[in-house]
């Protein structure tokens, strides 16, 4: 992502302007993408030059939104069990659906890497969620 997209991404998040500046720029040379989102935490927003506890807590909130706005379709059932097959369900037909556009589309080697792309952080939104739901079953 650009400069410009990360800062859009912190003026959505209530992050001040000089400051979402400097965000931006330390997320485009880091190269971190939308589909890192869920992988961010405190540890390497320091990492990336962010100390302030507050934007800490606000691009975590506003990424963790964002990600949910991306994943959207994926619905889980309340209990584990049904979790797993909804989720399969979803990101089975995700990607049966990506086979059939991009085969049949102009431009499909671009199709098939913006899907695959989709589909990978679909997968990684479910696992995630898979594993905050088995997370009162441990012992």
């Amino acid at each position: 992502m650009s400069s410009s997209d990360w800062r859009r991404f912190f003026a959505e998040a209530c992050i001040p302007a000089a400051a979402a500046e400097q965000y931006a720029t330390n997320f485009a040379e880091n190269r971190i993408s939308m589909d890192m989102l869920l992988e961010l935490n405190k540890d390497y927003l320091r990492d990336l030059g962010i100390f302030v506890l507050g934007d800490i807590i606000a691009i975590l909130r506003h990424a963790k939104a964002v990600q949910g706005k991306m994943t959207r379709s994926v619905t889980l059932a309340p209990n584990a069990s049904s979790s797993v097959s909804a989720s399969a369900a979803a990101v089975t037909t995700t990607a049966a659906t990506t086979s059939t556009s991009v085969s049949t589309s102009p431009g499909a080697e671009q199709a098939a890497k913006k899907t695959h792309t989709r589909v990978q952080v679909t997968m990684h939104t479910v696992l995630i969620s898979l594993l905050d739901d088995l997370k009162p079953l441990r012992l």
